[in-house]
C-alpha cells in the first residue's frame, strides 16, 4: 500500500510539472478560447484529464491506460493531419503532441520506479504495451481504453475513419495488383532489350532494388554505399569471388564455431574469434569449404545431411575484451553568450533598451557559437591477444548468420539503427524491433549461396545477393527466395517462385544451365504515397527470355543492377570477362585497382593495449596542415605550424576550431577504424595521392599523423608509428 500511495504521488507531481512546462499547451475550452489549427485540435484533452479519465483501482493498470491512452491520442493527431506527419507539424500540433509525449515519459518513469517488470524479468515494467495498437487496427482506440468515446467527438472519430479506410482500399487495391501481376502476366513476343546500365548510387539503381522486392533497409544500404564508392574512388567493401559461398552458424561439441559471411568466416574458439577469407569448391562427389589460416587451409566437407566435418585440431589467436575504461570525450558544443554591439545612427529608434554613451548607442545581444571541447565521457572497452586450442569434428548447423551481412558497413550499420527505429515509432515493441533490425526472420538457413552476376545471350540474367537472387529478363526483375541443393552428382539452384518456378544447374566450369522459357514478372515504381507502411505505387512490369547457359561476369561487391548488352552476339563474351565500369558518359580510362593496409608499428606487448587500437583514420585528399592554413592565422614570420594553431584553438574555444573542422568535411575521402591490433585495409582503392589524419595518446604525448601516402597499382602499405608523426608545438 505504501508503494501505491508513493506512486500515486510521484504521478501527480510530475504532472503538476508536465502541465507548468508545457503552459497551456493543450486544448482546453475553458481555459483557452484562442483558436487553434487546425481548429479539431480543441476537442484534446489536456494531460490532467487523461490522467484522471484512465484511473482505475490497480495502480500498475492505471499507468497502462494513461501510457496506451497518451500513445493513441497522439497517433489520431498525426492521422488526422495528413501528409504534415511528415513535412512538419502545425505550432499547435507540435506543442500537443509534445505534451503528451513528455506525459507518456513521466508515467513510464514512475512506473518503472516502483513496479518491477513483466514476471519479474530484467524488462521494464513499461515496456509492456497491451494498449499499443497500430492506428490501422480495428481495436486502435475502442478495445481496452475508449479513446474516441471518452475524449473525443463522433465527427472526429467519423474523419479518422474516413482516412484509414482510404489508406486500407489503396493497400488492398495494390495487393490486388501484384496478385494479378504474378497470376496473369502480360506475355512479350520477343526478348525484351534492355536499358542502358544504371548509375551505381542513383536514384534509378534505388527505384529498381525496391521495385525488385527486397527490403527497404538492404537498398537504402547498398545503393548508399555504391554512391559513396563512386565518390570517393575508396570501397571498403571487400570484393566477393564469383560462385559458391557458405551462410549460417555453426558448432561442435568441443567448444568451436564457424559464422559464415559473403566475405569471409570468424572462427570462435573458447570465446576466441579470427575472421579469415574461405573458399568454397564444388567437384563431382563432394562440398569442400577451404579456410585459410596461416600457410596452409583448413578444410571442411559439407555432408548431405548439412553438416560440416572437420579433423584434427586448431590454435586460433584473437583479440578478446580485456575490461574497460572510461575516457573524456570531445566535440563541437553551442556555448551561449552575450556581446555589446554599437548601433549605427538612427538605430536606436529600434532598441528601448539600448544605452548612450556618449555621442553613440550600444545594445546587448544573445549570441551562440559552435566550440570544440569536452562533451563528456564514455566507456572503452580494452582487448588483449589471446590464443586458445580447439579439436575439430563434426559441425552441425545451429541457425542463420547472427549478423546481417551489411552490417560492417557505415551506411549498413545507419540504416539497421532506422530500421528498429521505425518499428518502435510504429508502436512495435522491443523485439519486434530487434528482429527487424537483424533481419533473423528472412535471413537464409545454413547451406550454400551463390554470389555475382550470370547473364546469358537471351537477356536473361540472375544477380546473387546475401538475402535473395534478383532475376531478370530484360527491365522486367524480380528478388526472389532460392536454394542450392546437392543431388547426387548434380549441384541444383532452385529459385522459389510460385507461378514461375526456376531450377538451373551449376555446372564444373561454374556456369549455370537451365532449359526452356523464363517469366519474369517484375514491377517499375510509378510513384509515392503518404502511407509510411506502403511508401510507394507500382505498376507490373513483365517479360519472358529464354535460359540456357548463363556465364558468370565477375566479381561484385554489392546490388548490381547494370544489364547485360542488348545485342545477343555480344552478350556472351562480355559476360565471361571482367565486368567495365559503369558507362557514365566520360572517356577517361579507370585507374587499375589498389589496395592499401595499415598497420600500428608500436609493437605488440602481451597485456597491453596497443596506442592505435580502435582509433579512427580519416583518408583526405589534400594536407591537413594545407586544409588549416586557409582557415587558421599564424603570426608573419612565425614557424609554428597551422596544425599547431588549430589544436591551440580548439583548447581555448576560438572560433577558427569549428572553422577548421568544416573545412576538412569537402576533403574527406573515407573513414576507418583500426582493429585491436591497430590494422585495417581498403581492399578497393583508387590509384593517387591521399593522406592519413588520425590521432593517439602515448606515454603523456600527443601524437597526430598527417601522413601523406602514393598508392600506386596493386597493394599498398602503410605503418604508423612515433617516426612519422606531425611535431605539435608545446
Amino acid at each position: 500500500m505504501k508503494r501505491t500511495n508513493t506512486l500515486l504521488t510521484i504521478l501527480t507531481l510530475t504532472f503538476i510539472h508536465a502541465s507548468s512546462a508545457v503552459g497551456h499547451t493543450v486544448a482546453n475550452p475553458a481555459a483557452e478560447p484562442q483558436a487553434l489549427t487546425p481548429p479539431y485540435l480543441s476537442e484534446f484533452p489536456s494531460p490532467e484529464r487523461v490522467m484522471s479519465a484512465m484511473q482505475v483501482a490497480d495502480p500498475r493498470e492505471t499507468a497502462l491506460r494513461q501510457m496506451g491512452a497518451f500513445y493513441q491520442l497522439t497517433q489520431i493527431i498525426k492521422t488526422l493531419s495528413g501528409s504534415r506527419e511528415f513535412r512538419g507539424f502545425t505550432p499547435d500540433e507540435g506543442r500537443i503532441i509534445g505534451a503528451y509525449d513528455l506525459a507518456h515519459y513521466n508515467v513510464a518513469q514512475a512506473a518503472d520506479k516502483s513496479f518491477p517488470g513483466p514476471a519479474g524479468g530484467s524488462g521494464k515494467f513499461s515496456e509492456q504495451t497491451p494498449y499499443r495498437f497500430g492506428r490501422w487496427d480495428p481495436r486502435f482506440g475502442i478495445e481496452g481504453i475508449q479513446t474516441f468515446k471518452t475524449f473525443l467527438s463522433p465527427g472526429l472519430k467519423a474523419e479518422f475513419d474516413k482516412i484509414i479506410q482510404s489508406d486500407n482500399a489503396r493497400r488492398a487495391a495494390r495487393a490486388q495488383s501484384d496478385r494479378t501481376t504474378s497470376v496473369a502476366p502480360q506475355p512479350t513476343t520477343a526478348a525484351p532489350q534492355q536499358s542502358a546500365a544504371v548509375k551505381p548510387g542513383s536514384q534509378e539503381e534505388l527505384r529498381r532494388c525496391v521495385a525488385s522486392g527486397r527490403s527497404q533497409r538492404v537498398c537504402f544500404s547498398e545503393v548508399m554505399g555504391n554512391g559513396l564508392d563512386q565518390l570517393t574512388g575508396i570501397s571498403l567493401k571487400q570484393p566477393l569471388a564469383l560462385g559458391p559461398r557458405m551462410t549460417g552458424d555453426y558448432s561442435s561439441a568441443g567448444g568451436f564455431r564457424l559464422i559464415f559471411q559473403p566475405d569471409k568466416v570468424t572462427m570462435v574458439c573458447r570465446g576466441v574469434p579470427s575472421p579469415r577469407p574461405y573458399t568454397v569448391e564444388i567437384t563431382n562427389t563432394q562440398t569442400l569449404v577451404q579456410v585459410q589460416d596461416g600457410t596452409k587451409p583448413v578444410v571442411f566437407s559439407l555432408t548431405q545431411d548439412g553438416k560440416l566435418a572437420g579433423s584434427g585440431s586448431i590454435r586460433v589467436t584473437g583479440q578478446v575484451p580485456a575490461g574497460s575504461r572510461t575516457e573524456e570525450t570531445a566535440g563541437m558544443t553551442t556555448q551561449k553568450t552575450t556581446r555589446e554591439r554599437q548601433l549605427a545612427p538612427g538605430e536606436e529608434r529600434n532598441y528601448p533598451n539600448a544605452q548612450r554613451n556618449g555621442q553613440v548607442y550600444t545594445v546587448k545581444e544573445d549570441a551562440s557559437e559552435f566550440v570544440y571541447g569536452p562533451t563528456g565521457t564514455r566507456t572503452v572497452t580494452d582487448y588483449v591477444t589471446k590464443t586458445a586450442d580447439c579439436n575439430l569434428g563434426l559441425m552441425t548447423p545451429t541457425g542463420p548468420t547472427p549478423l546481417p551481412p551489411d552490417i560492417e558497413s557505415p551506411f549498413g550499420l545507419i540504416t539497421t539503427i532506422f530500421s528498429g527505429a521505425s518499428v518502435l515509432m510504429k508502436g512495435g515493441s522491443t523485439e519486434a524491433a530487434a528482429r527487424e533490425m537483424l533481419n533473423l526472420d528472412k535471413a537464409p538457413p545454413p547451406g550454400l549461396r551463390m554470389t555475382g552476376r550470370y547473364a546469358g545471350a537471351s537477356g536473361f540474367s540472375i544477380t546473387f545477393h546475401p538475402e535473395s537472387a534478383t532475376v531478370a529478363c530484360g527491365d522486367a526483375e524480380r528478388a526472389r527466395e532460392y536454394a542450392v541443393q546437392r543431388t547426387g552428382n548434380q549441384v541444383l539452384l532452385k529459385i522459389q517462385d510460385s507461378a514461375n518456378p526456376l531450377t538451373l544447374q551449376l555446372k564444373p566450369d561454374g556456369s549455370l544451365f537451365g532449359e526452356g522459357t523464363a517469366q519474369v514478372n517484375g514491377r517499375v515504381m510509378t510513384g509515392t504515397t503518404d502511407d509510411p507502411n506502403n511508401p510507394f505505387v507500382f505498376a507490373p512490369k513483365s517479360g519472358s527470355c529464354s535460359v540456357g547457359s548463363l556465364l558468370g561476369g565477375g566479381a561484385v561487391t554489392a546490388n548490381t543492377v547494370a544489364s547485360t548488352s542488348t545485342s545477343p552476339s555480344a552478350s556472351a563474351p562480355a559476360a565471361a570477362s571482367a565486368p567495365a565500369p559503369p558507362n557514365t558518359g566520360n572517356a577517361t580510362p579507370v585507374a587499375a585497382p589498389a589496395s592499401l593496409s595499415i598497420q600500428s608499428g608500436f609493437g605488440a606487448q602481451p597485456g597491453v593495449v596497443d596506442p592505435l587500437a580502435g582509433k579512427m583514420i580519416l583518408v583526405i585528399r589534400d594536407s591537413f596542415e594545407n586544409i588549416l592554413a586557409t582557415a587558421v592565422s599564424t603570426p608573419p614570420g612565425s614557424s609554428t605550424r597551422a596544425l599547431t594553431a588549430w589544436a591551440r584553438a580548439c583548447e581555448t574555444r576560438h572560433p577558427s576550431c569549428q572553422q577548421g573542422i568544416e573545412l576538412v568535411r569537402p576533403h574527406l575521402v573515407a573513414s576507418a577504424q583500426l582493429d585491436g591490433a591497430g590494422r585495417f585495409t581498403f581492399p578497393n582503392a583508387r590509384s593517387g595521392t591521399y593522406y592519413l589524419v588520425g590521432q593517439t595518446s602515448y606515454n603523456g604525448l600527443h601524437l597526430v599523423w598527417n601522413l601523406r601516402v602514393d598508392l600506386k597499382p596493386g597493394a599498398n602499405s602503410v605503418t604508423l608509428d612515433q617516426r612519422n608523426t606531425t611535431p605539435i608545438d608545446r
